[in-house]
């Protein structure tokens, strides 16, 4: 390990805005102030929607959840200079989601541009996967969102799949094929863009995005 990574792991473990669950005691209800309402983006990586969310929605806590510390760092150090006192930073893996956050506590639930897993065998991977929603809905609230932006036209159609409203706890409320040429997409999904989206958008590539709501909610 580089000598530059272990002076960011130190970084991180110190950092009151950064919670590594594994290596430290921590009371939950500390670190996230849930009188807020709740944005948590999965598989963060260098954490810059999260930033971006928690500047475009100043009244809301944003929660970034990656396992990578070398990569959660950067999203923690800007937040750390820009002093933005409403970003999180959870070091784990989304398996254990469920035993750092409470039942029925997340408000919206990010999944940006995450690995597709285009081998079929690899399909429980993907992060819109019957198992994976299974644990959504437990992490939600009743009127809870997630919302997936995604340039992999297989995991945008896996997606509206998995979601038959006869198999799945969640159904589609809306579905756009191509963010950037479509008018009716919401601000939020062109004003915020990764270093990813911005690689994806100058080869050409299409951004999809989905949301969903339970079905309960979506029939209200």
């Amino acid at each position: 390990m580089t000598r530059r990574k272990l002076e960011r792991f130190a970084d991180i473990t110190a950092w009151d805005h950064v919670l590594e669950p594994r290596n430290t005691e921590y009371n939950i209800l500390d670190f996230i102030d849930f009188s807020k309402p709740l944005i948590v983006e999965l598989a963060c990586g260098q954490g810059a929607y999260t930033v971006s969310l928690a500047k475009a929605y100043p009244d809301h806590t944003c929660v970034g959840i990656d396992i990578k510390g070398n990569r959660i760092w950067f999203g923690a150090k800007q937040a750390l200079d820009e002093s933005l006192e409403n970003v999180r930073f959870i070091r784990t893996d989304i398996e254990s989601l469920t035993a750092v956050l409470p039942r029925h506590c997340i408000d919206e639930l990010w999944i940006t541009f995450p690995d597709p897993h285009l081998r079929g065998s690899r399909a429980k991977k993907r992060l819109t996967s019957p198992r994976f929603l299974s644990m959504y809905k437990e992490l939600l609230k009743p009127e809870g969102s997630i919302h997936l932006k995604t340039d992999s036209p297989t995991l945008y159609y896996y997606t509206h799949e998995v979601s038959i409203p006869s198999q799945s706890d969640f159904v589609i409320t809306k579905s756009l094929w191509d963010v950037y040429h479509q008018p009716e997409a919401p601000s939020i999904l062109t004003s915020i863009q990764t270093p990813y989206e911005v690689d994806h958008l100058a080869k050409g590539r299409k951004v999809y995005w989905v949301e969903m709501r339970s079905k309960k909610q979506s029939y209200q």
